[in-house]
Formats: C-alpha cells, sequence, structure tokens
C-alpha cells in the first residue's frame, strides 16, 4: 500500500508538479532516470529494489519508497546519493534509502554546494567491508550546505571494525 509515504509525500512536497514511479516495470527503471525527466515540485516513488548510484543537481523534488525502502549501489569513485547545486529556497527530500557502502574512495552520500536545503529521513547506510585505508572519510559528507537535516537515520556495519567520524 503507498499510505504511509503518500502522507510523507505530502509534508516534504505538497506541491508536486507529477509523480514519477521508478521500478522494473514503471516508465522509469532507475531513479537517475526520474530525475532527468523531473522538474522543480515533483514527487519521484520508487519501488522496492536495488538501483544505480544517482545525482541530484539544481532541482526540488522529493524521493520517497512506493511501500518499503529502496536500495541505492555505490559506485567505484562516485557516492551513492550526491546531492549538489540546490538553490537558495529550494529544498530536497530524501526518505527511505537504503545504502550497501564499501566503495573505499567516495562517501556514500555526498551533500556539497548546496545554497538551499536537503533532507533525509529514514536514511540507512550500511557499511558492508572493513574500510581501513580508505580515502573517503565519513559515509555522509556534507560541504557547504546551507542547511543539513537528518532524521531517523543510522549506519550500521557489518564489518568487523568499526570507522571514526572526522568533522
Amino acid at each position: 500500500s503507498l499510505t504511509l509515504p503518500l502522507v510523507f509525500a505530502f509534508a516534504v512536497a505538497p506541491l508536486a508538479a507529477s509523480v514519477l514511479l521508478v521500478g522494473p516495470t514503471r516508465t522509469h527503471t532507475t531513479i537517475q532516470s526520474a530525475i532527468n525527466a523531473a522538474t522543480d515540485g515533483d514527487l519521484i516513488i520508487v519501488d522496492f529494489g536495488i538501483y544505480p548510484a544517482f545525482v541530484l543537481s539544481n532541482k526540488r523534488v522529493s524521493i520517497i519508497p512506493a511501500n518499503a525502502n529502496f536500495q541505492v549501489q555505490t559506485a567505484l569513485n562516485t557516492p551513492a546519493i550526491d546531492i549538489n547545486s540546490i538553490p537558495d529556497g529550494m529544498t530536497v527530500s530524501i526518505f527511505g534509502a537504503v545504502v550497501r557502502y564499501s566503495e573505499p574512495t567516495a562517501p556514500a552520500v555526498r551533500v556539497s554546494n548546496n545554497a538551499g536545503a536537503v533532507r533525509f529521513s529514514r536514511l540507512v547506510i550500511s557499511k558492508e567491508a572493513d574500510l581501513p585505508n580508505a580515502v573517503a572519510r565519513a559515509a555522509v559528507q556534507v560541504d557547504s550546505t546551507e542547511t543539513f537535516l537528518l532524521s531517523g537515520s543510522h549506519v550500521v556495519s557489518s564489518a568487523s571494525r568499526s570507522g571514526n567520524t572526522i568533522n
């Protein structure tokens, strides 16, 4: 059922211009495809599944799960989720993403160069490998962003050793 996510959707994007659906049998089979087609104010609803990394730049959209959290894969030298260049007065909201983090050269999530706001809710980062010599210094990297909100989220590790938090 879409009840819980849609209630959240109205809270984060009450003036959504369009609803874009992502899933293996939907018009958009990747989150990136939906982002590319989106305009400011659109709502992207993602079916349960595993999706490639995506970049969201210079658009005000909300991304929510259809009925269960969706997974985003890390990519070589690239964050699984990269949010940048959101203009002043705009807010990006992402709800219910799970990142399986095993890439030592990039953070799982990067939020950078945003005059606007970026909100994550129910973000789960699952560290899948011991990354003691990783080039990336944090699971979530936030740089030059006016407002960053993270709620109901956590980082878990299946690796034998935990990392450090660096400010």
